[in-house]
């Protein structure tokens, strides 16, 4: 094997060495740092190693003081063992809510921090599902709107997802230069699609309000 499928051999098999050389944590002064295995969680990875070994079900209740990192090595076990393998769901369940949703922004951070060329492709944002929908509904309304003005009016109503859609596309983006790009092709998107909607094809109309355009 090359150095590169060493390498990839080495992030799949080899937790403690992935989760020190690329994930990393916000510490309590709210700055990213590399993950570093304390004391405390190299001895739960001990724990669940022998469990491995002996090819028995993983299953631990911890009793621990506070603010010792279990909750970040377990979160960093499961997202290691989520992205390093295929087909792989993973589940989180806290005693509330918000306890889950803290356990899951963990997971999201570990994510956005990863290198490119270890990063897996998301292939389905549950948060964007109800965008997606009502983008389509906007792009339908949109054409039948060529037919009803008044159809077209209401896809007026629809398109301001486009703005949440594509405000994120910078967030995906790591390096700076690419998010200047990017944002500055958003902006002359937008602008274009205000030019053209309003001057060149005189739809300004349509829309129910008096603006400072149509006085």
């Amino acid at each position: 094997m090359d150095k590169v499928q060493l390498l990839l051999k080495r992030i799949k098999q080899d937790r403690p060495f992935y989760m020190e050389n690329f994930l990393k944590i916000r510490n309590k002064d709210a700055q990213l740092i590399p993950f570093k295995i304390n004391d405390a969680q190299e001895l739960f990875e001990q724990e669940i190693r022998k469990c491995e070994k002996e090819k028995k079900l993983k299953r631990f209740i911890v009793l621990k003081a506070r603010q010792m990192g279990f909750s970040t090595f377990t979160e960093g076990y499961i997202f290691h063992d989520t992205t390093t393998n295929t087909f792989k769901n993973s589940m989180i369940i806290a005693h509330e809510d918000k306890a889950t949703q803290n356990l899951f922004n963990m997971s999201k951070l570990y994510y956005e921090e990863l290198p490119t060329v270890i990063k897996p492709m998301i292939k389905y944002d549950s948060k964007n599902k109800m965008y997606y929908y009502l983008l389509i509904l906007d792009l339908i309304l949109s054409l039948l709107g060529y037919k009803s003005p008044y159809l077209k009016r209401i896809s007026y109503y629809f398109s301001i997802v486009e703005i949440f859609l594509l405000a994120g596309i910078p967030k995906i983006l790591k390096i700076k230069k690419q998010k200047q790009i990017i944002t500055i092709c958003i902006i002359f998107y937008a602008i274009s699609k205000f030019i053209l909607t309003v001057y060149i094809l005189k739809q300004g109309d349509l829309i129910p309000y008096i603006t400072i355009f149509n006085r």
